[in-house]
């Protein structure tokens, strides 16, 4: 230290000369090696020296010019289904090499010479095959230089924004996979002239924190496509991108709103049955919201001609809330078939007006049997249980008959007439409601009366007719029709013992439980085909305990909706995404 400071006073007029030459020699120095940058480079292209529409000779002069290409992919963007196109942006790189453009380095000085006018030297007439718009860009310079070594070997680069079609197969959309390309190929140039290959080693780089909006993109594959033409074959480069669809989001925009809206019609399978305008608002509500979103959801996809996933998913949808909406109709339907049955069997609507004493005609008459086949429920269950009611007094007074010995026959015969009489009024009761039990009543009647007119010229008449009218002859004309419509079931035979009257009592009694009434079926009233049926099925008894028709809907939906609905997930979800298809 004590020497330097000895030292700087003797040389400071040195290191300010030494500090002023110094920049002044540097400058020198850059100008010269730009100069002789300039100068090399104006040498290797006079015109009378290099002809940039002249192809370079190859390794030997005589082979095609090889072509190394590699690509840098910064963006992907804009993937549209509708026009199937997306959008990409690249820095393309070629290399090759022309044995025109060799030059001295100058001892390592001179490294390489750039140019950026592209018109000076021969450049491969590469072009993008599925390009549909592109362009360059030059802001704040032209993005695009060449640089030529020493050894004659020329890189040429340049930044491109292209919109690129990509043919998709929407048959699994949104659950698809899709393969775009991206396509280089020589256009004038033969593959004699002119061979593109991939660059050695690493041809594609892809920006490490790429994202797209609605895809990821899983792999990429090089592969060549030379195309063989008419006028030749030309050299192909591709770039398959490996671009599989993001199920986020349609699975927050599409599937559960659509989820919701389907479980959403179920709710009117809980409302009140008769709340007809709630029921309907609700499905109808559920079936408007639906269209919207679908038409929301075709804006984006284009027009095919065979059936997406998502057809089917929003076909599932609409069957079911349609279904829903016909589900509440027939409820309203039924609701109001079971309100009309109910009044008529508490008498709340008048009757159809008849009258006993028609004639046989009338009876047969066809414009009479449908009113009479209109009749009202309340009538054939009031005649049932009146008849069963005598039926049981009739059975109760037969043991008191056996157990005193001086009641005579007359006597017992008189109370069976007794009773049959009054099931003769039972009878005529409901004829206002079946025709055909008017038909049997009146023919009955009518053959009793003639019976007992034969039996009171004969001996015995007395008793033949204290016992009931005989079995009428058939009869003629419109009789005839009527008890041939009608099976009329006639009195038992005269000729019959106390004990054997007592025992057909007793069988009837018996057997009457277990006997189906057909009008209790017709009607479709709780004594309906499906309670008949309720031991042999365990639903049919779950069902019965509903005698009304809407209600038994509305636990059948509620029931076979969600199931249905289920498998159908089911089938979807394993169809379109547990197996999948290579693209």
């Amino acid at each position: 230290m004590a020497a330097l400071t000895r030292w700087l006073p003797g040389h400071f007029h040195t290191l300010v000369l030494m500090a002023a030459v110094l920049p002044e020699a540097c400058c020198v120095w850059v100008n010269r090696s730009l100069q002789q940058e300039m100068q090399t480079l104006e040498l290797l292209l006079r015109p009378d020296r290099y002809d940039p529409q002249v192809r370079p000779p190859g390794i030997t002069g005589a082979n095609p010019t090889i072509v190394r290409v590699n690509l840098f992919v910064r963006t992907l963007t804009k993937f549209d289904d509708q026009n199937m196109e997306f959008e990409t942006q690249i820095t393309f790189k070629e290399q090759w090499t022309d044995a025109r453009l060799k030059f001295n380095d100058l001892g390592g000085k001179l490294k390489y010479l750039t140019l950026t006018d592209t018109k000076r030297i021969w450049i491969p007439d590469v072009f993008f095959v599925n390009e549909k718009k592109a362009y360059h860009h030059n802001v704040v310079t032209p993005n695009v230089y060449i640089r030529i070594f020493s050894y004659g070997t020329v890189l040429f680069s340049t930044r491109i924004s292209m919109t690129l079609s990509c043919p998709m197969d929407l048959r699994r959309y949104p659950h698809d996979v899709q393969v775009c390309s991206l396509m280089m190929g020589s256009y004038g140039w033969k593959t004699d002239d002119v061979v593109l290959l991939w660059k050695d080693g690493d041809p594609v780089q892809i920006m490490s924190n790429l994202h797209l909006s609605l895809f990821t993109l899983e792999k990429f594959l090089t592969d060549y496509c030379n195309t063989a033409t008419t006028t030749g074959d030309y050299s192909c480069l591709k770039v398959e991108l490996l671009l599989r669809r993001e199920f986020n989001y349609y699975m927050i925009h599409v599937y559960l709103p659509s989820c919701m809206l389907v479980i959403m019609s179920w709710a009117s399978f809980w409302l009140d049955r008769g709340d007809t305008a709630s029921r309907l608002s609700l499905v109808v509500a559920a079936l408007l919201m639906l269209a919207v979103q679908v038409s929301r959801v075709y804006a984006s996809v284009p027009q095919v001609a065979y059936t997406m996933a998502i057809d089917v998913w929003i076909g599932g949808c609409f069957t079911f809330v349609f279904t829903a909406l016909l589900e509440s109709t027939l409820v309203s339907h039924a609701s109001r078939s079971d309100l009309l049955r109910e009044m008529k069997e508490r008498g709340q609507l008048p009757r159809m007006a008849t009258d006993t004493t028609l004639d046989d005609t009338s009876l047969t008459s066809p414009k009479l049997g449908p009113a009479l086949e209109g009749a009202t429920f309340a009538g054939h269950v009031a005649s049932s249980e009146l008849l069963l009611q005598k039926r049981r007094h009739l059975a109760a007074d037969l043991p008191a008959v056996h157990s005193n010995p001086a009641a005579s026959e007359n006597q017992y015969i008189a109370m069976v007439e007794t009773r049959r009489s009054d099931t003769a009024e039972a009878k005529t009761k409901e004829q206002a409601h079946q025709p055909c039990a008017v038909a049997a009543l009146t023919v009955e009647d009518s053959s009793a009366a003639s019976s007992k007119e034969a039996a009171a010229n004969q001996p015995g008449a007395s008793m033949m007719s204290s016992v009931g009218p005989t079995k009428p002859e058939k009869p003629h004309g419109p009789d005839a029709v009527s008890s041939k419509e009608c099976e009329i079931e006639t009195a038992p035979p005269s000729h019959r013992s106390a004990a054997d009257l007592q025992s057909d009592v007793g069988s009837e009694e018996a057997a009457e439980p277990r006997r189906p009434n057909q009008n209790l079926v017709s009607s479709g009233s709780a004594g309906s085909l499906l309670q008949a049926r309720a031991a042999n099925c365990c639903c049919c008894l779950f069902l019965a305990k509903f005698p009304s028709r809407a209600t038994r809907i509305d636990i059948i939906s509620r029931i076979t909706f969600p199931i249905a609905f289920t498998l159908f997930n089911c089938f979807y979800w394993y169809t379109y995404l547990f197996t999948e298809e290579e693209p």
